[in-house]
């Protein structure tokens, strides 16, 4: 634990390792138009979602043949648990619907999917939820979320250089924040790619909460530092810096601990309307304190050691 700094470049290494592969993801996705990284719900890219359940259970792919054969080749099928399926086409009109069966899919196009899917797979035995979000509401809600993420993170920077009345810990604070924000967005890119995660409009939130919880813990560590600067006037950078993360390391993870059993119970019995961003949550925050104590802090010293050799290299004595 008394060296924890002295393997700063370790923390770094290993931090790259976990974040490069994601952000190559993250990248590809516009590059593959889709068909490699983030997969987008229906919040984003527009169209209809509807849940149901057969009387008979039936795989997704022969129902997904179905509704393609009655002319909707855009639509995918997956299964959500409890026997229901999840089906999702382009945007369907909704505005028809039939008072005297409240369960009834409104509009003629969705009630024709139903027909063809009744005739050939069998009675639908529960319809679910059903929801449908235009392009330009979809396009709005995207641009809304990435202006939330940018605006915050510029705040956080700002306040925090001016609580510590110093930048490095702000621009920290930003470089461990950035690390949260990749590692998560990057883990839903790859596992978009190989399972088919989407992210839906609750990823927002859970963003704003990973880089709300992220930057809390690195204040903890932060604060603790600027206390034992004026305790211990004189010590070197390093081992202030060091011992004060070790002061702070079993709160973090006493309170990390906490919230990941939380995550850990909604993740494995919350229903399927939640899971996503439950998992968004889990990794972001394990996340968020690995690099609130092992990138943000180590950031500062390795910051004051160049600025350190800067000052006492050659040129900047001649210069003097």
């Amino acid at each position: 634990m008394n060296k924890i700094i002295a393997r700063k470049r370790w923390f770094f290494l290993f931090s790259l390792l976990v974040t490069i592969p994601g952000l190559l993801f993250i990248i590809a996705t516009p590059l593959s138009g889709g068909a490699v990284g983030l997969k987008f719900s229906v919040d984003y890219t527009g169209g209809t979602v509807w849940e149901f359940k057969l009387e008979q259970p039936a795989d997704a792919l022969v129902v997904r043949d179905v509704v393609a054969a009655a002319g909707h080749p855009e639509v995918q099928v997956t299964e959500a648990g409890s026997g229901f399926l999840i089906m999702r086409t382009k945007p369907l009109d909704l505005q028809s619907g039939s008072e005297s069966d409240p369960s009834q899919p409104a509009g003629a196009e969705l009630a024709a999917i139903r027909a063809a899917i009744e005739s050939e797979v069998g009675p639908i035995a529960e319809a679910g939820s059903l929801s449908t979000v235009g392009p330009v509401i979809s396009q709005d809600l995207t641009q809304q979320a990435a202006l939330l993420i940018v605006l915050g993170s510029i705040g956080i920077v700002l306040w925090m250089t001016y609580r510590f009345r110093n930048l490095r810990f702000g621009l920290a604070a930003l470089a461990a924040l950035l690390h949260d924000v990749i590692v998560t967005v990057g883990f839903f890119a790859v596992a978009g790619t190989l399972f088919g995660v989407e992210i839906d409009a609750l990823f927002i939130t859970a963003m704003l909460t990973i880089i709300g919880f992220s930057v809390h813990d690195t204040i903890v560590v932060f604060d603790r530092v600027r206390e034992n600067l004026a305790r211990y006037a004189g010590a070197p950078f390093a081992d202030i810096v060091n011992h004060s993360i070790v002061q702070t390391l079993g709160r973090s993870f006493n309170t990390t601990a906490t919230v990941l059993i939380t995550l850990l119970s909604l993740l494995v019995f919350a229903g399927g309307s939640i899971r996503t961003f439950v998992l968004a949550l889990f990794v972001g925050i394990l996340s968020g304190t690995y690099s609130s104590i092992f990138n943000a802090s180590p950031l500062l010293v390795w910051w004051d050691e160049r600025v350190t050799a800067r000052k006492s290299s050659p040129s900047a004595r001649r210069t003097a």
